[in-house]
């Protein structure tokens, strides 16, 4: 697999995709890493990292380097230090992303 580079300094850097190296089926149009550790959306072009949560996409402007699209998130929740924030946190499975409108839906785990 090619190296790619990352733009953000997160540390994080998926593997590129190729159908050989995401060759899992993880349902909904995702496709898992071989490693275990990321998924693609071939359709949003967008990389998941599973044990961080972080959602990452190529660079337009820099081919090769990814920017980690929640990154504008999590400094925005550091800034704000709102204390008990993410106790009451819903989990769920991603069902759909859209990288063009920069939001998705979440499918509630069953209690």
């Amino acid at each position: 697999t090619p190296t790619a580079q990352l733009a953000a300094n997160d540390g994080y850097v998926p593997p590129l995709y190729s159908d050989s190296s995401y060759a899992l089926d993880a349902g909904d149009g995702w496709r898992g890493h071989v490693e275990g550790q990321w998924l693609f959306s071939k359709e949003e072009g967008v990389y998941f990292h599973v044990p961080t949560g972080g959602l990452f996409a190529e660079d337009l402007t820099k081919p090769g380097c990814f920017v980690q699209m929640n990154a504008q998130h999590k400094a925005i929740k550091e800034e704000s230090k709102l204390p008990n924030e993410g106790q009451n946190r819903q989990r769920g499975r991603l069902r759909w992303f859209s990288k063009a409108k920069g939001f998705g839906f979440i499918e509630k785990k069953a209690s």
